[in-house]
Order: structure tokens, then C-alpha cells, then sequence
């Protein structure tokens, strides 16, 4: 199981629980997927966001000549994709089910 994509996120109501052959728009999830194809692995569970990650407003955030931005998040919303990846394994394994009310 693996937390994907919160860099440059604002919107942690926007993550899922998915397979990563299911995820979109994610350059390094397009590799990682490519290499466990390679691999055999058939599955793996991640928790991914399906928000466009923002750019950072121009002249604000420049890099220096010859280096790339690093990609930046807010603070509150990777511990929320870890939280909900923690769930998935609870729930694993213990086997609980989740009941929604209406």
C-alpha cells in the first residue's frame, strides 16, 4: 500500500482509494507502474489525489539558474492521505467493514 501524489495539493477531500493501474496524470505513478508490470506485480493498493497539483504563481517561487522546483505541499494535507492509508491497513487487517449512514 502507498500514499501517491500530495505534493502541490490543497483539497485532501480529493484523495482516493485506488489501484495504482488506476490512477491518471502522475508522471512518477506512469513509472512506477511500468516497473511492477515488469515485475508481475498485478496489484497495489494507493492512496492518491485526483486534484490537478497547482503551479506556483510566477516570480514567486524561482529557482535558481539550472535547478528545477521542488515540488511543495501544505502542511495539513499529507498527514491526511497517511490517515486514510492508515485506515485501509486497519480495516485490513482486522476485517472490518465500513457502514455509512444515510
Amino acid at each position: 500500500m502507498r500514499v501517491w501524489g500530495a505534493a502541490n495539493k490543497l483539497d485532501p477531500t480529493l484523495f482516493a482509494v485506488m489501484d495504482i493501474y488506476r490512477t491518471k496524470g502522475d508522471p512518477l505513478a506512469r513509472i512506477l507502474r511500468k516497473k511492477l508490470k515488469e515485475r508481475g506485480v498485478r496489484r497495489l493498493t494507493v492512496v492518491c489525489s485526483r486534484e490537478r497539483p497547482k503551479r506556483p504563481a510566477a516570480g514567486i517561487c524561482a529557482p535558481a539558474p539550472g535547478r528545477h522546483l521542488a515540488p511543495g505541499s501544505v502542511s495539513f494535507v499529507p498527514p491526511v492521505a497517511g490517515m486514510i492509508m492508515a485506515g485501509v491497513v486497519v480495516r485490513a487487517l482486522t476485517g472490518a467493514a465500513v457502514e455509512v449512514s444515510s
